[in-house]
């Protein structure tokens, strides 16, 4: 799937002379810019507007590339469920039949906090291996965590949560279709005794048929902790996420998503293999034409 196909029939959320410039060019636009370096809608904005000539070998623009308020204005009322949705079709196809461990954690944006509302918590699933991002759920500080990660689970898998938690049979045809590799639900328990104060916790993991005895179980649940690198360090330093100051309605989330489709667009390159994830936005600002092939526009005919 294209990106264009992913944002195709996307529900615009303006009216009348608001859709003066077409919902899936701004889309378009706005990755083109955050793939590039675009940190705000006024970086975003400024880039289009410099790269006007080049955008237009790709998209209409009969009006023109739109000024930071309109992206700003789009992004906030663009209802972020949906957008998150065409992310992780679009990311379905990428990733395919999904192999090794998908570790699930939960970030804070530093920078989104907005008056009397926290700061932005995003839970993301990671496949380790790859680096891919399937998808996040976003919710308002850190204490609505496990609710944002059952909503996540819900949503990539369908019904894994209600059999966890109620010990559901194995043979349940729904649940064996969401996950024909599914062989085990393990549980790891640690200990922390800081002077004195002792404390528990319990972690959940589910194991496919490639997970035979504890030690590969053991081996799985620490490369969890590739999220952290693979993800975390990835947008704070990549990308400056905790330097954001995106806060208003539905912006946050969707340009959190517009952040992990650039990010999976940069791992999936092959064409600057040894260069780094900061090395290869950089060429992408310097070299349209790596630019587009990573984007995979075509230009107009």
């Amino acid at each position: 799937m294209t990106l264009t196909e992913a944002f195709a029939e996307l529900p615009d959320p303006r009216s009348g002379p608001a859709q003066r410039h077409d919902l899936t060019e701004m889309i378009l636009m706005a990755l083109c810019a955050v793939l590039c370096g675009a940190d705000s809608w006024v970086d975003v904005a400024e880039w289009a507007e410099d790269n006007e000539a080049w955008l237009r070998r790709y998209l209409v623009l009969a009006h023109g590339t739109p000024s930071h308020d309109t992206f700003g204005r789009v992004f906030r009322l663009l209802d972020g469920k949906v957008f998150e949705a065409r992310f992780r079709t679009w990311i379905g196809g990428l990733a395919g039949a999904v192999a090794g461990v998908v570790a699930i954690d939960g970030k804070t944006a530093c920078g989104s906090k907005d008056g009397h509302n926290t700061a932005l918590h995003t839970i993301s699933a990671l496949v380790t291996d790859s680096g891919l991002c399937l998808g996040q759920e976003h919710t308002r500080g850190k204490g609505n965590e496990i609710p944002a990660i059952k909503a996540l689970l819900d949503a990539l898998a369908g019904g894994l949560r209600e059999f966890v938690a109620d010990g559901g049979s194995w043979v349940n045809k729904e649940l064996r279709e969401h996950w024909p590799k599914l062989a085990g639900v393990g549980m790891i328990e640690r200990q922390r005794d800081i002077k004195g104060a002792v404390s528990t916790e319990r972690a959940f993991y589910i194991g496919s048929q490639g997970v035979t005895s504890a030690e590969s179980f053991a081996k799985a649940a620490r490369s969890h902790w590739g999220i952290e690198n693979r993800l975390h360090w990835v947008l704070d330093v990549t990308f400056r996420e905790d330097d954001r100051r995106v806060r208003k309605d539905h912006a946050p989330h969707n340009f959190d998503a517009l952040r992990k489709f650039a990010l999976a667009l940069l791992r999936q390159d092959k064409q600057y293999p040894k260069r780094s994830l900061r090395s290869r936005r950089k060429t992408a600002e310097r070299l349209p034409d790596y630019r587009a092939a990573l984007l995979g526009l075509s230009p107009r005919r």
